[in-house]
């Protein structure tokens, strides 16, 4: 007998039967269908009940025959137990031996709420099965679902239905990118469950779709002309705005490299002063759900000079240096949701690109803008928060003086 793509089945003379584990039984009955999707809506009919681990094992034979015998009066068989001795984990179990570690390890509150986020669309769409059930064939037909996916599948009346229901209603699926994004943290956690022993091989490497272009390609860096477009207007000429972040935030993402949501979490207390230089100190310290992408991100970023002329350390007088230094709210535990959507609009008003030139660009700018002016690739590495090439930099962390960092960031030169 062999796993197909359809999982908590087996196939015999070509008839899909129900093989589900349960308290290290397997339930068995035929689902009389030949055709593998019909087997699969009925697999995913019976889902919700599989993954209950309250059900009590009556309740569950009759609402699995209840499910299967739907039209099939006379074709259905009893159910009937036969003891097996594998001993794989279930993906739950799996998943959260894996969730314990890396929260201690590596997640933070969103990785983790993501990986959550996943791990459920996971189960919801082949079921808590035994992590050695997975094959290739189930992850084809996994992905092949992912595909389809409606997009905010849990929002509103949509968690009420099931995913062929809303498949047929038409809703929105979700996109190329997200696939590949969801498909990436399951087969980080399969790479895990194979160093952990728990699995031979992961049967997701490979199988995500590839990006239709490189990633390379999907943020340009703002031109000269994009500059003088974005800081020519009268919130930062006259400086009239609604809230103090629409005119720093820009500027700082100019003129410091940082991501979005490394300035959004800045504290008073980030602000530092080291050699006569003043300087950003980039970091997760102080808030549970603040964050940083990988660890060379933690990093000391020089003031630039222009930044300082602007009047950027004249507004740190804040009640308490535990204070953000933006009046911001978290949503789904960003700070930088408002602020990224205002940019959007801000920059699309102005008839700048959608897609292509967003925040991040101001990254790709100040690299650009760096090279150019003949800034040792170590030092723009090391304000961009880049993981440094070989042993001198690389192996002992930074050797580079805060005051030579500072010479090198007030090179970038920009015409605003």
């Amino acid at each position: 007998m062999r796993k197909l793509s359809v999982p908590y089945t087996i196939v015999r003379g070509g008839v899909y039967y129900l093989n589900l584990r349960w308290n290290k039984q397997f339930i068995r009955q035929s689902l009389a269908t030949k055709d593998p999707m019909e087997a699969f809506q009925m697999v995913n009919q019976l889902a919700p009940i599989f993954s209950n681990p309250n059900a009590c094992e009556s309740n569950l034979r009759l609402q699995v025959s209840e499910v299967v015998g739907s039209g099939k009066s006379s074709k259905g068989i009893s159910l009937t137990l036969v003891q097996t001795e594998d001993s794989s984990l279930l993906l739950s179990e799996a998943f959260s031996l894996y969730k314990q570690e890396q929260l201690i390890q590596n997640w933070g509150v969103r990785t983790a709420t993501q990986n959550e986020a996943s791990f459920r669309q996971l189960i919801e769409i082949i079921g808590d099965i035994p992590t050695k059930a997975i094959t290739k064939s189930v992850v084809r037909q996994y992905k092949q679902t992912l595909l389809t996916y409606p997009a905010n599948r849990y929002k509103g009346k949509r968690k009420e239905k099931t995913l062929k229901q809303l498949v047929e209603e038409g809703y929105v699926s979700i996109s190329l990118e997200t696939v590949r994004n969801i498909m990436s943290r399951v087969s980080s956690f399969f790479n895990w469950l194979v160093k952990q022993g728990y699995a031979e091989s992961n049967p997701f490497s490979g199988i995500a779709p590839r990006r239709s272009h490189s990633a390379r390609s999907e943020r340009h860096p703002f031109t000269d002309d994009d500059l003088r477009l974005l800081f020519g207007t009268a919130l930062f000429k006259e400086k009239k705005y609604t809230h103090d972040w629409q005119y720093w935030l820009p500027l700082l993402g100019l003129y410091t490299g940082a991501r979005l949501e490394e300035l959004c979490q800045l504290k008073v207390q980030d602000f530092k002063i080291a050699d006569g230089c003043h300087y950003i100190d980039i970091n997760s310290n102080g808030d549970i759900e603040n964050r940083v992408k990988t660890p060379s991100s933690v990093r000391k970023i020089p003031i630039h000079n222009e930044l300082i002329r602007l009047g950027l350390i004249n507004i740190l007088g804040r009640p308490s240096r535990t204070s953000f230094l933006f009046d911001l709210r978290r949503i789904n535990t960003n700070l930088g949701h408002v602020p990224s959507k205002w940019f959007s609009a801000y920059k699309a008003s102005l008839g700048l690109p959608k897609s292509t030139k967003v925040f991040h660009s101001f990254r790709h700018t100040l690299r650009d803008k760096l090279t150019g002016a003949g800034v040792p690739s170590e030092h723009i590495r090391e304000i961009l928060g880049h993981e440094q090439l070989g042993e001198t930099f690389g192996r002992y962390g930074s050797a580079i003086p805060i005051d030579v960092l500072k010479e090198s960031i007030d090179k970038m030169k920009v015409p605003i």
